[in-house]
């Protein structure tokens, strides 16, 4: 049941954290950067992501009512953005190896192949059609 213990964990966190300035039902900006600089720096740091703008910009977003507090509700809004963006960013390495393994390389939207000797060619194509299926 780990995906039932990783969201009480996530409640618990959110808690953990609200708790800090407060109400413990809703976050400011400086509890969130602290949460996610704390609990997910690899994912925050992979994307990039590690300037205090990009979670001023999630926060601001999610804040709808422009109280400059979130609920759990707007918290779990910033989170499902990180773990599409994460996925997003682990499928695009994955085929970056993969492409690089097999001479592909991505071009207007989707993998092609590079100009490679005509025995290798059928091949090649079987493999760009593959990790289109896995990556797109």
């Amino acid at each position: 049941h780990a995906v039932e213990e990783s969201l009480f964990n996530t409640i618990h966190c959110c808690h953990q954290y609200a708790a800090r300035e407060g109400d413990v039902g809703t976050l400011f900006l400086e509890e969130l950067k602290a949460l996610l600089m704390d609990s997910v720096p690899r994912c925050v740091e992979t994307l990039g992501r590690k300037e205090p703008y990009y979670i001023a910009e999630l926060f601001r977003a999610a804040d709808k009512s422009k109280d400059k507090q979130i609920c759990l509700d707007k918290f779990l809004y910033i989170l499902g953005k990180l773990l599409k963006d994460c996925h997003l960013r682990f499928h695009r390495q994955l085929c970056a190896r993969y492409s690089a393994q097999h001479s592909l390389y991505w071009r207007e939207g989707r993998w092609s192949l590079c100009l490679v000797r005509w025995s290798q060619e059928r091949s090649q194509a079987e493999d760009s059609a593959t990790c289109q299926r896995v990556c797109m």
